[in-house]
């Protein structure tokens, strides 16, 4: 014979079978919103990515440009540096062999400029 304990119990084994279908629909949707979300963040992830490799390709280009100043100025005055000994080695060849005019080339100091093109020298 059924004793109420029993009745109950199985009461609730049927109430816990007839929701399996109900909790098996709660978890296939629960596993489609992580998937979803997944998604999303594989979107942002990559729409990152693109991000830094933008900013990576404008460091390199401000690195470059940096560095193109630099070897423009150190060329400027290197320049510079080869013209000032050019019209010494040409006055000094002036004294030595008694052809000095009272026109001679001094060398003027400029800066080199911002495109980094050399400075000229002028004659006084």
């Amino acid at each position: 014979m059924w004793s109420r304990s029993k009745a109950g119990e199985t009461a609730k084994d049927i109430a816990d079978h007839l929701l399996i279908p109900e909790r098996i629909h709660e978890l296939q949707t629960g596993q489609k919103e992580l998937s979803d979300a997944l998604v999303r963040l594989a979107a942002k992830v990559s729409g990152i990515e693109a991000q830094l490799i933008v900013l990576r390709a404008e460091v390199k280009l401000d690195a470059m440009r940096e560095t193109m100043a630099m070897v423009q100025a150190v060329q400027g005055n290197l320049n510079q540096r080869i013209e000032d000994v050019t019209v010494a080695v040409a006055l000094l060849e002036a004294s030595v062999n008694g052809t000095a005019t009272g026109m001679a080339l001094k060398p003027r100091r400029k800066t080199v400029s911002a495109t980094g093109t050399p400075p000229r020298l002028s004659s006084e």
